[in-house]
């Protein structure tokens, strides 16, 4: 098996063994060991699968399927809110809102900055495949395992946060501020697919942040162009995660963090 597929299954165990110990309920509980057992036993049958063109295909574009399965099953996870902890993050955000001007500085940026935040926003779905694309592209498609092993370890590391920071996004807990007064189409589009296939709960850090910069350092040095645009990309999230309070102010720096200390460990693994 690939490293990366050995991450996801240990992550299964870390999502299994906290449910066990933690005060989630039995149908919580249940629903958690047995998608855990599940998403486990996909991945085994997509390692073990006969090695044909299009089973090597598979195999390399799983790891979307097995990071969202991780990320719903994270969810599953979260308790109830920590009020404490939201007050706190709030009141630094108060202060960055005051030193960045906001909401004013929001209400009178022009559209198209918004429009390219939000855009960035979304794009952290396709952004991981892409990464993978320009990979094969380049001729360096023996290095799937490589990128999946990186892009799993910082986001799976935002997920395996949710059980124990539990707070709500800032946008689930504010009044609407001005990015939605403003006429920001993509905003529309990201307020839908957050409310249809996300787990409506904050990540500390942020996995938006983290994925998308993780899949940029992974193909920078082998395909400078669709690293430096997915490099664009990721610090267009860090800007929207705070100014369209999809997350708090320190959520993305943290993601940050925990990327470059990923990407400082993998980097010194080769195989």
């Amino acid at each position: 098996m690939r490293a990366s597929e050995w991450i996801v299954l240990a992550y299964a165990g870390y999502l299994i063994a906290v449910s066990i110990v933690g005060p989630v309920g039995r149908v919580r509980r249940t629903g958690v060991i047995g998608g855990s057992v599940a998403l486990a036993a996909l991945v085994a049958s997509v390692a073990w699968a006969p090695a044909t063109p299009l089973a090597q295909v598979v195999r390399n574009f799983a790891p979307l399927v097995w990071i969202f399965a991780s990320y719903q099953l994270s969810g599953l996870l979260f308790i109830a809110p920590q009020p404490g902890v939201e007050a706190r993050f709030a009141r630094f955000d108060a202060r960055v809102q005051r030193a960045l001007g906001m909401p004013g500085s929001v209400e009178r940026a022009p559209r198209l900055i918004l429009e390219f935040l939000e855009l960035s926003y979304l794009f952290c779905y396709p952004a991981l495949p892409a990464g993978l694309i320009a990979l094969m592209a380049s001729g360096r498609g023996g290095d799937a395992d490589r990128y999946w092993t990186f892009v799993e370890l910082a986001t799976l590391a935002c997920y395996g946060m949710v059980p124990w920071i539990r707070t709500r996004a800032p946008w689930a807990l504010e009044p609407p501020g001005p990015m939605d007064r403003r006429a920001v189409l993509v905003r529309k589009i990201n307020r839908l697919v957050i409310r249809g296939a996300s787990i409506t709960v904050n990540t500390f850090p942020s996995a938006h942040a983290a994925s998308v910069l993780a899949a940029a350092l992974a193909v920078v040095t082998v395909a400078p162009a669709a690293g430096g645009a997915l490099l664009i990309v990721a610090t267009g999230i860090v800007a929207a995660t705070f100014v369209g309070r999809y997350h708090y102010a320190g959520d993305s720096p943290a993601a940050v963090v925990t990327t470059l200390v990923v990407w400082a460990v993998v980097t010194q693994v080769h195989w």
